[in-house]
């Protein structure tokens, strides 16, 4: 991105979203919110991790935490782990009670979208990154399917299309801008470059957002329909 693009003057109404009421929402349609980061400090860097007393059966879905338990601890804890250099080196780390694999397990059960868990094991991972977090807790991480979580953790800012009439729309990548326009994503990302192109001639600009303390991300069709939006959010959000 660049630092001598002038940031675009944030209105209150840009960071409203439309309620949804009486609409039947798919998991495709799910608006997008304001997500404020939950980042943590470890106050408990003494635990170490645990996995005494805890049994489970092959094949069962407590098994397959296991799994998950070990494979989070290994990438925050274990230098040796090709995804440590991601985790573990950069600060993140896993909270004191969820080092027991017995307390993982018990919480894991109770985040959101453990339903949908449920229903595919496979296809649901655990992550943090919904929230922006550096920390894997019971208040910081989500399920999520695997195409969604890709997307979250390649750590790509959100972009905001602003037509001729300065309509601000926010979008998760240029992926989904140039989807919103039916246009190809090149067009967008030649737009965010401030290369000539056709939408750029007409009045229209592609932006990289900044929202500093909040992400932008898919809300959970269980929050239907209460307020999507976060609010006292206009000063804190800069288009660079």
């Amino acid at each position: 991105m660049s630092d001598d693009i002038e940031p675009l003057e944030i209105k209150a109404e840009h960071t409203y979203l439309p309620v949804l009421q009486d609409v039947e929402v798919t998991e495709r349609d799910r608006p997008l919110i304001w997500v404020k980061r939950r980042v943590r400090v470890d106050l408990r860097p003494e635990v170490r991790s645990s996995a005494s007393g805890f049994s489970a059966t092959s094949g069962s879905i407590e098994h397959s935490l296991h799994t998950t338990w070990e494979g989070m601890i290994s990438r925050c804890y274990n230098p040796s782990d090709s995804s440590y250099k991601n985790y573990g080196a950069i600060g993140v780390f896993v909270d004191a009670r969820w080092r027991s694999v017995e307390m993982f397990v018990q919480d894991v059960m109770k985040i959101p979208n453990w339903q949908n868990k449920e229903m595919d094991v496979g296809k649901y991972q655990i992550d943090k990154d919904y929230y922006g977090s550096n920390c894997y807790s019971h208040d910081t991480c989500v399920w999520l399917h695997i195409s969604e979580n890709a997307i979250y953790r390649t750590g790509v800012y959100p972009i905001a299309l602003v037509s001729p009439n300065d309509e601000v729309t926010y979008h998760l990548n240029a992926q989904g801008a140039a989807d919103h326009m039916k246009v190809s994503e090149k067009q967008v990302r030649n737009m965010l470059a401030r290369r000539n192109t056709k939408m750029g001639r007409d009045g229209w600009r592609a932006l990289y957002i900044d929202a500093k303390e909040y992400v932008l991300r898919r809300a959970f069709v269980s929050t239907f329909p209460q307020p999507l939006l976060v609010t006292d959010i206009d000063d804190r959000v800069s288009h660079v």
